[in-house]
């Protein structure tokens, strides 16, 4: 809260990373990037997270 960011990038496989990030609901937006489909649509219920699919990892 204390950081003058606005964004907040995650990288994920399984998902867990933004399970924990979203555990902390920060005032920031966290976007989820992750290659498996399954993730994607997992991170997709978490709060504050926008999940986003990079096929090439």
């Amino acid at each position: 809260e204390d950081l003058d960011i606005e964004h907040i990038l995650l990288f994920t496989k399984t998902g867990r990373l933004a399970r924990l990030a979203a555990a902390y609901r920060p005032s920031h937006i966290i976007h989820a990037f992750t290659g498996n489909m399954q993730t994607l649509r997992y991170a997709n219920i978490l709060f504050g997270i926008n999940p986003n699919l990079l096929p090439i990892w």
